[in-house]
């Protein structure tokens, strides 16, 4: 597919116009690598790993629901660092995908174990309506 856009974007530039073509799929990257759900996962998990505030404020912003961002932003802000403190070099074990909900089994360097379940819309970008955090045995 890379080689295909590649020969498109020559033959654009050489012919100075550009070209369309129906079966490109025009969603970016990040969609085309997998599910909704899965995406807002790897960047909640990208938010837990990271200590910038305003990077963790950014995500909150650009991907919780309306109805999720009811909730205050600080609580949002505590429940993310405090994942943080426990799993800021995070492995993930497992993941379960069930249409718009994913759940992700990760485990810290201490061998802290937590299963983290996100259940999204089902718009295109998708939003997340709630994160469930559980303590795993």
């Amino acid at each position: 597919m890379k080689l295909l856009a590649a020969a498109f974007l020559l033959i654009a530039c050489v012919f100075n116009r550009p070209l369309y073509a129906a079966s490109f799929n025009v969603l970016p990257i990040a969609y085309q690598q997998g599910t909704e759900p899965e995406r807002l996962m790897n960047l909640f998990l990208k938010a837990v790993e990271s200590s910038n505030e305003n990077e963790v404020k950014k995500f909150i912003n650009e991907n919780y629901s309306p109805r999720f961002l009811e909730i205050p932003l600080a609580a949002h802000l505590k429940a993310i660092n405090n994942l943080h403190k426990d799993f800021a070099h995070l492995i993930v074990a497992q993941t379960i995908k069930n249409g718009t909900k994913i759940t992700a089994i990760i485990k810290s360097p201490v061998n802290k174990t937590k299963r983290i379940t996100i259940e999204t819309d089902q718009s295109i970008p998708a939003k997340i309506l709630i994160i469930d955090l559980k303590d795993e045995s």
